[in-house]
């Protein structure tokens, strides 16, 4: 579902880690991959991913039932003053995450229609491998959800 990711990772040995309020993707990485590192993501709306040398910060925001939008901030080493080979790393990181970023929007989009015309007659189980982050999240709104005494 991700090939600029598998490109990075190797997916056999991708699992999730989920922890208190947090979901944390493992692989090793490839060699001189530009998704070297750790990528997490904190309840409600962080994702902090870090790239060897930098990290981006990452605001999903939600802008109605169905839409939102996700806001970056990279912040890397050395700057204007860094090195060419730094500043290569540091370019391919940041095009790497926008490609992963626009499969991420196609998967979604491409489910959501799917939900929306009536393609599942109801979700199925989800990877446990996988999407162990997806269910924790969605019993994070859940109870959040119930929380607040919202019919869910």
């Amino acid at each position: 579902m991700h090939p600029s990711l598998n490109k990075q990772v190797d997916m056999k040995q991708y699992f999730v880690k989920v922890g208190d309020g947090y979901v944390e993707h493992v692989s090793p990485t490839a060699p001189g991959a530009a998704y070297e590192g750790t990528w997490l993501w904190h309840h409600p709306t962080l994702a902090i991913n870090h790239y060897g040398e930098g990290l981006s910060l990452e605001r999903v925001v939600p802008t109605g039932p169905k839409t939102c939008k996700i806001r970056y901030i990279y912040l890397f080493q050395g700057g204007k003053d860094a090195d060419a080979a730094v500043k290569e790393r540091t370019m391919n990181a940041i095009a790497t995450s926008t490609e992963v970023t626009h499969e991420d929007i196609q998967i979604v989009e491409a489910t959501q229609r799917g939900l929306d015309g009536g393609g599942y007659v109801s979700p199925g189980l989800l990877s446990p491998r996988h999407e162990e982050g997806v269910a924790y999240f969605q019993s994070l709104v859940r109870a959040a959800h119930t929380k607040a005494g919202m019919a869910y």
